[in-house]
């Protein structure tokens, strides 16, 4: 099923977003992309890459100093709260006029027991 993410147009235009959104190089998306799609070890994703496992290493050092992450869950962090997450939000806000989300959690009683 990943790999039919991997050759997905729209899940290829996302990460094209978050490639530009992050200023990162193809490779970089690339790894970007199997990280998020794989949840890969470094050694997975240098097979996935044909790539050695100090090379995939150095990608993600630097991809973590451009998104300010320090792990790889990080990296997945940033990448839903500053790229996924906004887009959301925006789609969300322009379709709020014309659908009803229902009632929030807020707006739910306080005193839910037994009687």
């Amino acid at each position: 099923m990943n790999e039919n993410l991997i050759d997905n147009p729209l899940i290829n235009n996302f990460f094209w977003m978050v490639g530009a959104r992050f200023s990162l190089t193809r490779r970089k998306l690339e790894v970007v992309q199997f990280l998020s799609l794989h949840g890969s070890t470094n050694r997975e994703l240098c097979h996935l890459l044909g790539i050695s496992e100090k090379i995939t290493q150095n990608h993600i050092s630097n991809i973590q100093i451009k998104l300010n992450a320090r792990s790889k869950s990080e990296i997945q962090t940033a990448i839903f709260r500053d790229t996924l997450l906004p887009m959301f939000m925006s789609t969300r806000h322009a379709n709020e006029r014309s659908f009803s989300y229902g009632p929030t959690l807020s707006s739910q009683p306080k005193n839910i027991g037994v009687g």
